[in-house]
């Protein structure tokens, strides 16, 4: 195994290891492992994956396109909300009791730069809502895309788009556009929310060392995102019903992967 040293500005000697695909399956074990460990707050914090997602589409059940952005958007916060599972594997990993309640401090020890990660999520939350209507401009025509925009089922809005004159360019620039937005927040934030609830680092140190972490292991970090959407998407089909668990073991198996990925010397 090979690493790299990152020097970052707050004085953190954080070294990079070199992976290969074959450790996905094991953070994917430790995971599973650490959710029968602790199941009780981490299948807490996977209700509220379930019950946020009824929200969104039970507020929105008769604008599919909103409704479709909105999720998208939730997607892209939900690793800030995994911070919980984080706290949780690390204090099993020490030993320390993990039950429900204490998961709640994974924000306080680092909390500025966990707000200041967050705020920057949510600008590119917004960023990604403004992007789907200015392309639905683009593509459709005006009552076209009103229509579309007024659609209150998935059927009814595929059906809308596929029937749209500039439908299937729609499709893909938005498909493009959602991959590249997703890409470049797994980027920026793959171990970088896990370390800065491991360490007192600021947004900055964070943000370089997962990306130089993505740039040492693209390989196995493209194959984990791909993962990290499977199962997501897996857990979404059947009324977000199976998120209670897919997101718990999304949160662990992401500490693991940080733990593998990231020292500190």
């Amino acid at each position: 195994m090979t690493t790299e040293t990152l020097t970052g500005p707050v004085g953190s000697h954080l070294t990079i290891r070199h992976v290969g695909v074959g450790a996905i399956g094991h953070w994917l074990a430790r995971g599973v492992a650490d959710l029968r460990a602790a199941p009780v707050p981490a299948l807490f914090w996977g209700l509220l994956f379930v019950v946020v997602g009824h929200l969104l589409t039970g507020w929105l059940a008769d604008r599919a396109l909103t409704t479709v952005a909105l999720l998208g958007g939730f997607l892209l916060v939900g690793p800030i909300l995994a911070a919980a599972f984080y706290d949780i594997s690390r204090r099993l990993e020490v030993g320390e009791r993990a039950g429900l309640g204490v998961e709640l401090r994974a924000w306080s020890g680092n909390i500025a730069s966990i707000v200041a990660f967050s705020g920057l999520v949510l600008i590119m939350m917004a960023a990604w809502l403004m992007l789907s209507g200015i392309l639905a401009s683009l593509f459709l025509e005006t009552s076209r895309s009103l229509m579309i925009g007024e659609a209150a089922t998935l059927g009814e809005l595929v059906g809308g788009i596929l029937d749209s004159p500039g439908g299937l360019a729609f499709a893909a620039a938005y498909l493009a556009a959602g991959a590249a937005v997703a890409g470049l927040l797994f980027a920026i934030g793959v171990v970088a929310l896990p370390l800065m609830v491991h360490r007192h680092v600021d947004i900055a140190t964070a943000i370089v060392t997962s990306l130089r972490t993505v740039r040492a292991n693209p390989g196995p970090m493209a194959l984990w995102a791909v993962t990290i959407v499977a199962i997501t998407l897996v857990g979404m089909a059947p009324y977000f019903v199976l998120l209670v668990v897919a997101m718990p073991l999304l949160g662990h198996a992401t500490w693991h992967a940080y733990r593998d990925l990231v020292a500190e010397e």
